[in-house]
């Protein structure tokens, strides 16, 4: 669909270069500095909420005045009536809305020039895969013309400097250079010109940059000005690197030698070769990080220390592969430390989300084929079949030092083929709720398992995020949040939005909120729909197999903390190696924690969500039977354990179910490791059963746990051998 120019819309809004605004026709004042940069903030994130605590940061980053939320909501309201003027004076109007937590500036790409560049760029790169390249070079010509100087030009310096400004000045470059290449290869140079000599200009240190500048200026003839270029790019490179240029920028200056020495292409006849090979592009697609990142300190460095010790070698890359379940930060980890190495890797930054964790995974074959793209291969160049798109992608990395960050894979089948068999020395980051043990195993990727926050990584998020006196003026209420959050970053971040779009409502209220709540995931859930906590669970739970779904949902009945391979086997009246199977399966997709080899746990908020879906999807009967099912397999053996142990017989027990076999135990060492492993399950369990009215397991089970406290009471020295033998039970099940 085609566009209509910007001047055409009630409000135009400027980041690439000066930051400005139009109402109609009437330039509209931002200033002060700082409310300036508070709308550069906003537009730059180009229609994504800007959390309240990411403009504080970027405003005071030495430290932040204890007014500065009041400051920024002035400076909010005073550009809500600039817009607006009518707006009364609280006021939210229509332009900057309140979203999760902090601001949204609602403006489309017939409004904001950062958006319309990229509008035209995607359009491009959509024609030059069509084969229509003369057009994609017009539309990248217009594309780049939009930057009318530095991004956010006459914001305060240290808020420019902010990754998310450097960011898109990565992303103009690389649309320049693409549009020079393009102009170079199928004419057109004129219109590209004079946005290479700013972009050279505000950009010294990109040879490449300098390469196509001097190239573009040669195929005009305006070979002085290209010499000149030259000397400006020598002058650098006497100061930066010993006079050194790099292989392009040697290349381009050869090929103006060549081509301005007396001969037919001193009269305007150059050599078409030179002057039509492709520039080589530096990918920048990594997206912005996290402001107010917390925590993680030992994950962070040990990844900087791979990247530090790692020595290239013939047909390997780095991998390194986050693990975790949803929302315990994985692609915010993987994004923080790309941003941290990125410069490590000179050949570019390339990011995908393979959306593995959703029904449209995307194929190895349309990875490599968008990667393509970003390295700047022409739409006619690239191959038809998959197999050969990634055969090339291979090859143009093989001597380019890349950073590639390969984010939400499903299994690794799907980025296998992606990694690059490379002596460059390429890294490669993959997030995944998948164990992702085949990777591990046939590329000798360093695997991480992302644990939850601890409590006080959780703490120091809500203070990152809310103010620190709001914090510590309830920590009680802080206390209950962090449990209720169970340590998942993106569940602390959903109740500091809470928290912070409701200043009116105490921790405690909004604690008691969590607590009070049907379901914990609906009070995150209300937040912001576009990170409701129970869609990133939905979406692990969609990929499992039915029978591993099933078994996810009936074991939100087991009163926890942990069980066992038997223990599932009777809840879902499934054989012992069925249920090992299922397990398995939930524990690859982060689902379920295995402790340690055959004893299994299910986070809190995942218990949530898995009761949730069991009491949609599995009827009161079939619920009602597993719990039965349960309380007899515990029952049982808790009867067996006190018999071994010394009490008498009991005669009242009915037969035992065909669907429930209880564990082993056939000596009083057995019975006792088996009590002191299972002590917290069995009380938790004689509750349950006795809520469910199942009388004679509740008389089963007090027996075991009565003989456990005789056998405590007769020996107290023996507590600690006690700990040490039950921190190695259950022995491996028998079928």
């Amino acid at each position: 669909m085609t566009r209509a120019p910007l001047s055409a819309h009630p409000f135009r809004f400027t980041v690439l270069g000066p930051v400005r605004i139009w109402r109609h026709e009437e330039e509209l004042d931002p200033a002060p500095a700082q409310q300036r940069a508070v709308l550069a903030l906003l537009l730059i994130s180009a229609g994504r909420p800007v959390a309240q605590e990411d403009i504080v940061a970027a405003l005071w980053p030495e430290g932040a005045p204890s007014s500065a939320h009041n400051v920024i909501h002035r400076y909010i309201g005073r550009l809500r009536r600039l817009l607006e003027p009518g707006l009364p004076a609280r006021g939210e109007g229509t332009i900057i809305l309140r979203r999760a937590g902090g601001y949204l500036l609602a403006a489309d790409a017939d409004s904001l020039d950062l958006l319309h560049f990229r509008h035209l760029v995607r359009q491009a790169r959509t024609q030059r895969k069509n084969g229509d390249v003369r057009a994609a070079g017009d539309t990248l010509a217009q594309a780049i013309a939009l930057r009318q100087g530095p991004v956010a030009e006459g914001i305060p310096a240290h808020v420019r400097r902010l990754a998310v400004f450097a960011g898109v000045e990565r992303e103009h470059a690389a649309a320049l250079k693409e549009a020079a290449t393009a102009a170079l290869r199928h004419g057109g140079t004129h219109r590209v010109v004079d946005a290479l000599r700013a972009g050279a200009q505000d950009n010294p240190a990109d040879e490449y940059l300098q390469a196509c500048l001097i190239r573009v200026l040669a195929s005009l003839g305006r070979f002085d000005e290209a010499r000149a270029a030259c000397r400006t790019a020598r002058a650098r490179l006497a100061t930066d690197r010993n006079g050194q240029p790099g292989d392009e920028l040697s290349s381009a200056m050869r090929e103006l030698d060549a081509a301005s020495s007396p001969s037919p292409a001193a009269a305007g006849l150059l050599p078409a070769g030179p002057f039509e090979k492709a520039t080589e592009l530096r990918p920048a697609q990594l997206p912005p990080g996290l402001t107010a990142f917390v925590g993680r300190a030992e994950a962070v460095s040990h990844l900087r220390d791979l990247v530090a010790r790692y020595a290239p070698r013939a047909g390997s890359a780095l991998v390194s592969v986050i693990t975790g379940m949803a929302g315990v930060g994985k692609s915010t980890l993987a994004v923080h430390l790309a941003h941290q190495v990125a410069e490590d890797f000179p050949g570019g930054q390339l990011y995908a989300d393979l959306r593995g964790a959703e029904g449209d995974a995307m194929t190895p074959a349309d990875i490599a084929r968008g990667f393509l793209d970003a390295l700047g291969v022409a739409a006619d160049e690239i191959p038809t079949t998959g197999e050969a798109q990634i055969s090339l992608y291979h090859s143009l990395l093989a001597d380019r030092r890349t950073l590639i960050v390969l984010d939400n894979a499903r299994d690794a089948a799907q980025v296998r083929a992606l990694v690059p068999g490379s002596t460059a020395g390429c890294f490669v980051i993959v997030t995944s709720r998948n164990g992702m043990t085949g990777l591990v195993a046939s590329n000798g990727a360093h695997p991480l398992l992302l644990d939850p926050f601890s409590r006080a990584e959780s703490r120091e998020a809500l203070v990152r995020r809310l103010d620190a006196a709001r914090v510590e003026a309830e920590p009680a209420a802080v206390d209950d949040i962090v449990a209720l959050c169970s340590g998942l970053p993106l569940a602390l971040s959903l109740v500091a939005a809470r928290a912070l779009t409701s200043p009116q409502f105490s921790l405690r209220t909004i604690a008691a909120e969590l607590r009070g709540t049907h379901s914990a995931l609906d009070a995150l859930g209300d937040i912001d729909a576009l990170v409701d906590m129970r869609e990133s669970f939905a979406a692990s739970d969609r990929a499992l197999t039915p029978e591993a779904a099933g078994v996810f949902r009936l074991l939100s009945l087991h009163p926890g903390p942990d069980l066992s391979v038997t223990a599932v086997a009777a809840l879902t009246g499934l054989s012992p190696g069925e249920a090992r199977a299922s397990l398995t399966e939930l524990s690859q997709a982060n689902l379920l924690d295995e402790l340690r080899p055959g004893r299994y746990a299910l986070h809190d908020l995942l218990r949530v969500y898995a009761a949730e879906r069991a009491a949609v999807f599995e009827p009161e009967p079939t619920r009602g039977a597993a719990v039965r099912r349960l309380a007899e397999h515990y029952g049982r053996a808790a009867e067996a354990a006190a018999q071994l142990l010394g009490s008498p017989r009991q005669e009242t027990a009915p037969p035992p179910q065909a669907a429930v076999a209880p564990d082993r135990l056939d000596t009083p060492g057995q019975a006792e490791r088996w009590l002191t492993a299972e002590e917290p399950v069995l009380v938790r369990m004689a509750a349950l059963a006795r809520a469910q009215g199942l009388d004679t397991a509740v008389v089963m089970l007090n027996r075991g746990l009565d003989a456990l406290r005789r056998l405590r009471d007769s020996d107290p020295d023996a507590a600690a051998t006690r700990e040490s033998v039950a921190a190695h039970w259950p022995p491996t099940p028998s079928s």
